[in-house]
């Protein structure tokens, strides 16, 4: 992560034992949970509205780190990547089970990234902690608000909003054979921005009596 660098992805500068931190380049909106929480703590205001669903699928984006969590686990002899496990909200259930996370890994957590975008919350928002692994385990997911509970989903009228859930559910499948790998999530996700795109156009875009949105900057 160290040698990436890319203007869409945020620098890893190191890592502090002492207290306990990552440190990466400085972002002026702080984390993905600092802007959804921002905009779910004032659903009418500004932040709310400047996340548009063309801004959320901008932003949405994956580490891609399993294949080198593969090669370390193999070198060092463990079997297990979950053996020090302490947040289960983004772990895919062969994880949690005891098993070497893989790339399908990945795909899961990121349809939970993409139920974060949907809801504006953290997965399993609520739920303790400790009875996560069993439900995954057992293969439930984090609950899906009706599409009139969603923040932000009327105002912006997004006419992707159900392949958005779809790829979302296909994502953190439970067999991790049958969860889209990221070369067929890419496109979709393309085509999803086109239409968020065009629904930010005004109201014949986004449908009769939608308000118009402007554009938002990034």
């Amino acid at each position: 992560m160290a040698s990436m660098r890319h203007p869409n992805v945020v620098s890893f500068l190191g890592i502090c034992r002492s207290p306990p931190c990552i440190l990466t380049e400085y972002c002026s909106n702080g984390s993905l949970f600092d802007v959804l929480r921002a905009a779910h703590l004032q659903l009418d205001g500004e932040e709310a509205a400047r996340l548009t669903w063309k801004l959320r699928l901008s932003m949405v984006a994956d580490f891609n780190v399993s294949k080198f969590a593969d090669s370390t686990l193999a070198m060092s002899g463990s079997e297990s990547s979950s053996a020090h496990v302490s947040n289960p909200r983004w772990l895919a259930p062969e994880v949690l089970g005891g098993g070497v996370a893989i790339a399908a890994s990945d795909v899961y957590a990121f349809g939970l990234v993409l139920h974060e975008l949907l809801t504006w919350r953290l997965p399993w928002a609520g739920v303790p902690v400790y009875t996560i692994v069993q439900q995954v385990l057992r293969g439930d997911r984090p609950e899906m608000p009706p599409e009139d509970a969603l923040p932000g989903s009327r105002r912006a009228g997004f006419p992707g909003l159900e392949p958005y859930c779809q790829l979302m559910r296909e994502c953190w499948a439970q067999d991790p054979t049958a969860r889209p790998t990221f070369a067929e999530i890419v496109p979709r996700l393309r085509k999803q921005l086109e239409l968020a795109g065009a629904s930010d156009l005004g109201p014949a875009a986004c449908g009769p009596g939608a308000p118009a949105l402007g554009e938002e900057s990034a």
